[in-house]
């Protein structure tokens, strides 16, 4: 082990139970406290900048304050999202077999649709819809007019409208 590496051991053998009750007060649990520090000492560690015993102690106290801060932050953001949740978006829907064979079944239809458009009009559709990729950046890429863009999207449309109809008929 370096010198570096023997001397943060030093410092974390003496410092990681105060750092550890200073988290505590500020995630009000043992073992993140202790996940935090090992955390901080390790990014330290792994930072490879050497630094005085007195810069180093002083960086990671303030390192464990603001990775608990931080914690602090992310859970309460992590429940506020979670109250404005309904159960079923905890949860999540449960879908049985017979509704993902469907699910597949109809993504295997729309693949197949989408490959009886021209080459330039399916890639063009799936810029827009999949990639959400501004119309004037698409036009710029294939040396087209945005009105040829807007025509080559509708198009696709209408035509995976129609099969997709003619499909559940």
């Amino acid at each position: 082990m370096s010198d570096w590496g023997q001397r943060l051991a030093l410092m974390f053998y003496n410092h990681r139970k105060r750092l550890e009750n200073r988290a505590i007060r500020s995630v009000h649990d043992k073992e993140i406290a202790a996940d935090i520090v090992q955390d901080v000492f390790s990014r330290v560690l792994n930072s490879g900048a050497e630094r005085s015993n007195d810069e180093t102690v002083k960086i990671l106290y303030t390192a464990t304050r603001n990775a608990a801060i931080d914690h602090v932050r992310r859970s309460r953001r992590q429940q506020e999202l979670l109250e404005c949740m309904a159960p079923e978006q905890i949860v999540g829907n449960v879908l049985s077999p017979e509704t993902i064979v469907e699910g597949r079944q109809s993504l295997q239809s729309f693949e197949d649709i989408l490959l009886e458009l021209g080459k330039m009009t399916r890639d063009i559709f799936l810029l827009r819809r999949v990639h959400d990729m501004p119309n004037a950046d698409i036009a710029k890429r294939y040396g087209i007019s945005v009105s040829a863009v807007e025509k080559h999207i509708a198009r696709a449309m209408r035509h995976c409208q129609k099969r997709m109809s003619d499909l559940s008929e």
